[in-house]
């Protein structure tokens, strides 16, 4: 299941860089979409793109939930919930992902900033209401869940996401990692054939002093 808004409406409520205009903003949602969606494809396993037209709730949690709720009653007793800003997610995560639950391991893939950029629930897990106990939105959610989560627990490898500017967020988290990160997105926008500069989206990537440390709390 990806939970995620259609591009324009992503990129209407989050910028990934001051320095995008509207266009290259929504040009670089469809990429996180298109990259997604093609990552999620070549596992072959069932997808659903759970976009805002089909969100039912007030709250994050609330929309979360209900979309989790839907994919199970259509009869599946695993599900993957991951969303489209997690551009280094890859087909072996969600194929581990799939295995661990049919283990009987629910999963869990920590992002950088205490989120979650993957969630593996079995039905009963899901049925025993543990979403409801979760500070969404928080840089708690990956802690409570871990520890409100009943039975094994499979742990994917810590990775960031793109919930906001890259140069003040997914760089300071990224670290050494800056030049992998800027692989990633060239790489998403080649994908989409934007016209926007790769140099440019290097100049968006430049490594400032005050972001070389990674959070203390990491």
């Amino acid at each position: 299941m990806i939970f995620a808004r259609q591009a324009r409406f992503e990129a209407r409520e989050k910028l990934f860089h001051s320095s995008l205009d509207a266009s290259a903003n929504i040009q670089v949602a469809t990429a996180l979409n298109n990259k997604t969606t093609g990552t999620c494809s070549k596992t072959g396993l069932p997808t659903f793109f759970v976009d805002q037209s089909q969100q039912r709730g007030s709250t994050f949690g609330a929309r979360f939930i209900n979309a989790f709720k839907e994919v199970f009653e259509k009869g599946y007793e695993n599900v993957i919930a991951i969303g489209n800003d997690c551009p280094d997610l890859n087909t072996e995560d969600l194929r581990f992902a799939q295995k661990s639950l049919e283990q009987n391991q629910q999963v869990l893939g920590p992002s950088c900033d205490g989120g979650v950029y993957l969630i593996g629930l079995k039905r009963s897990q899901f049925e025993a209401g543990i979403l409801d106990k979760i500070h969404w939105m928080t840089n708690r959610v990956f802690e409570q869940l871990k520890e409100t989560i009943s039975g094994p627990v499979k742990v994917l490898k810590r990775k960031f996401d793109l919930d906001g500017p890259f140069t003040k967020r997914a760089l300071k988290i990224a670290g050494k990692g800056l030049f992998h990160l800027w692989q990633i997105i060239l790489q998403l926008f080649d994908s989409y054939q934007t016209t926007f500069k790769q140099e440019s989206i290097l100049g968006l990537l430049v490594f400032t002093p005050t972001l070389r440390g990674p959070p203390s709390r990491i």
